[in-house]
């Protein structure tokens, strides 16, 4: 039977601006693996592009895990989501039905989170992150390309862009920076009422490659363990978040949008039975309660009447508030095993997910119009000092005119000294302007790429060729100068020395003539 719903087709309907569109809910089946298909395991999922059924008779049997026919009408356990991912189903078709149209948003100003919630060993690692390259690529690879993609087919020079990037673990309740040194830090709240962790590192990214470079280097610091689920389990849910910021000058003026995009891999829930030492109880016991605080939060937000939504209670959910119910553009994508041998816990992730779909969230356009964004800040400091370079330039040429003295020889030692230190000031700035605007993309190149930096940079040279030119002149007119007084000096010691010596000659010849006369 042919398939009614095209099952590349994105969950999110662009003319449905209603809170109810900004929050959607998928399922992604995992295939049984080796270790469930050698003991006996059968698959116990049946699905199409938007309905589930987990079946509850053992002895019925095994079903093709990507089969798209319709749950029995005996199924015990049916749930309807946005969309259902079948084992069958690949990485691409995820991201380009459930979570490209949220890295759209954010690209245009919207703050969108993908976030992955399932017990451990059913796929959420595998399906946030992946491989970096290949067919097994995962979100945050396939976002990324996405965003640098937009960037680069979006020239013009009117359009700058600024790109960010922050990756942190929340581990038994510690928030760690995974690509810096800080340990246990602290959440604030900005004057907004916007959530922040206090001292995590934002590394400015200007290609992909950028990008999986921060990647690799928190993947290798983000604390995993075996459990009996999966021999690698990530024990700590990670928060990679990519920070959009986007300046648009036209004749109205300039308009900056900053998009914020979170990229959540939960920490799998698990027995606390199953736990096998003290280490792992305890991961086990704070994975455990930040879920539980987690479903908490989603209970409230779904639920009739108005409920205090415990946000404080723990961390991830204090990190994820607009994510839930706040001023995000969100998709919750649960994760399950196919195998009877994880049907408990398969049912009880998809009840809690069909759960979770009554969540709603507003999203709003971040615009920046009180000049917060770091974007508008570079751009400031960047005319500061393009300003502050004019200064010097100025200053020198009034250091440098000429104002001879008597004494020629300090003259010069003076400007000598006065152009050595502008010119050491004007390469301290020149060297902040290039470390400033390289931070800045336009277009998705190098700013100093672009044709209008070129012509910029290349009027600069002629001036800095023509202060130099005219350096070397006014030095050749000091050295002219200091040798005709130092040949006037010369002549003026010969005349002095000739005419003292006529002087003497003369003194001595009226002395003799005067005891001649005497005699």
């Amino acid at each position: 039977m042919a398939d009614p719903l095209n099952t590349t087709m994105s969950i999110f309907d662009t003319s449905d601006q209603s809170s109810s569109g900004n929050f959607k809910v998928c399922v992604r089946v995992r295939p049984m693996n080796d270790r469930e298909a050698t003991s006996g395991c059968t698959s116990c999922i049946v699905t199409t592009p938007t309905e589930i059924s987990v079946e509850q008779d053992e002895k019925q049997g095994a079903r093709p895990p990507s089969s798209r026919v319709r749950p029995p009408s005996g199924a015990a356990s049916s749930f309807v989501y946005d969309r259902v991912f079948s084992p069958s189903d690949n990485q691409e078709m995820v991201f380009e039905t459930a979570v490209k149209p949220v890295v759209q948003s954010v690209l245009d100003g919207y703050n969108g989170s993908i976030i992955a919630y399932g017990q451990t060993g059913t796929g959420k690692t595998h399906t946030i992150e992946g491989e970096l390259e290949g067919e097994l690529r995962g979100i945050i690879p396939r976002a990324v390309n996405l965003v640098f993609d937009y960037i680069q087919d979006s020239a013009t020079l009117t359009s700058k862009w600024l790109v960010r990037v922050s990756f942190l673990q929340i581990y038994n309740e510690k928030i760690s920076d995974l690509l810096g040194s800080g340990d246990n830090l602290r959440i604030r709240e900005g004057g907004a009422g916007q959530v922040y962790v206090e001292e995590l590192t934002e590394t400015v990214a200007r290609n992909a490659h950028d990008v999986y470079r921060q990647l690799r280097v928190g993947k290798q610091r983000r604390t995993i363990n075996s459990t009996r689920m999966n021999k690698a389990s990530s024990r700590s849910h990670a928060v990679f978040t990519i920070i959009i910021e986007h300046s648009e000058t036209t004749d109205a003026g300039t308009v900056v949008t900053v998009g914020k995009l979170h990229l959540v891999d939960l920490a799998g829930s698990e027995r606390f039975e199953a736990s096998t030492d003290s280490t792992h109880q305890r991961e086990t016991q704070n994975i455990n309660t930040s879920l539980s605080t987690f479903g908490k939060v989603v209970l409230a937000l779904t639920a009739k009447t108005r409920k205090h939504v415990p946000y404080r209670d723990s961390k991830l959910t204090r990190i994820l508030q607009d994510s839930l119910g706040g001023n995000c553009k969100t998709t919750l994508i649960t994760t399950v095993s196919s195998s009877t041998d994880a049907r408990l816990e398969s049912l009880a992730t998809l009840k809690f997910a069909n759960k979770a779909k009554k969540v709603k969230n507003v999203a709003v356009k971040n615009e920046d119009k009180d000049e917060t964004a770091l974007l508008s800040h570079y751009q400031h400091e960047i005319k500061k000092l393009k300003e502050q370079l004019l200064a010097k330039a100025e200053q020198r040429e009034v250091e440098e005119a000429p104002d001879l003295r008597p004494d020629i020889e300090s003259e010069l030692a003076r400007q000598r000294e006065v152009a050595e230190q502008i010119q050491k000031e004007k390469r301290a700035l020149e060297q902040s302007l290039r470390e400033m605007e390289t931070k800045l993309l336009v277009g998705g190149t190098r700013i100093e790429e672009t044709e209008e930096f070129q012509e910029a940079v290349a009027k600069e040279k002629q001036r800095l060729q023509a202060e130099t030119a005219q350096t070397a002149q006014d030095r050749e007119k000091l050295e002219r100068e200091r040798a005709e007084f130092e040949e006037r000096r010369k002549q003026w010691e010969a005349e002095m020395a000739r005419s003292f010596r006529e002087k003497t000659m003369e003194k001595k010849a009226r002395r003799e003539q005067q005891q001649q006369q005497q005699q």
